[in-house]
């Protein structure tokens, strides 16, 4: 298909930047054809093309669609390790709206890792993040799930949702 040519292309032409673009896009059609583990190996090799530029938004973006694709294959320590890297990558840009996207996911890596408290710990400290950055729609997602950890730590908890009203509106 196109995109594995165009990668081709500017292999040839020693263009790494768009070589590892070309190659994010054959990654994304093998994962719609839901060849998810030749997919992760795509994104592996972009992200390594990547990263030996200093073109920093491609491994930014390629590094969360692999952690995306680690989490879907339910490998969660490999996911978390990309989304912490992409956590990192998104400091040193100053986008901290992606941080904020990021952590979440963090947080959720945990989780399905068996880590509530550490998840918990995790939204709490995205939905300030959340409120500070005036993203409301990301907070509410942090929120319920929040609420929906701390009903599954303290069980005892008959009304999880007036602890998350407790924290305040977006």
């Amino acid at each position: 298909h196109k995109f594995r040519g165009c990668a081709q292309f500017y292999a040839k032409t020693h263009d790494a930047p768009m070589e590892a673009l070309a190659l994010a896009g054959v990654a994304e059609v093998q994962r719609a054809r839901d060849d998810l583990p030749t997919a992760r190996a795509t994104y592996e090799t972009a992200l390594l093309k990547a990263a030996a530029t200093q073109a920093f938004p491609i491994p930014l973006q390629i590094v969360i669609a692999l952690a995306d694709m680690c989490f879907a294959l339910e490998d969660f320590a490999d996911a978390e390790g990309y989304y912490r890297l992409a956590d990192a990558i998104a400091d040193k840009l100053l986008r901290p709206h992606i941080r904020a996207d990021v952590q979440e996911s963090i947080g959720a890596c945990r989780l399905a890792q068996g880590a509530e408290t550490e998840a918990a710990r995790i939204w709490l400290g995205v939905a300030e993040l959340c409120r500070a950055l005036d993203y409301p729609k990301r907070r509410q997602s942090v929120l319920r799930r929040l609420s929906a950890c701390r009903a599954s730590i303290c069980p005892e908890e008959q009304d999880a949702d007036a602890r998350v009203r407790e924290v305040g509106p977006c």
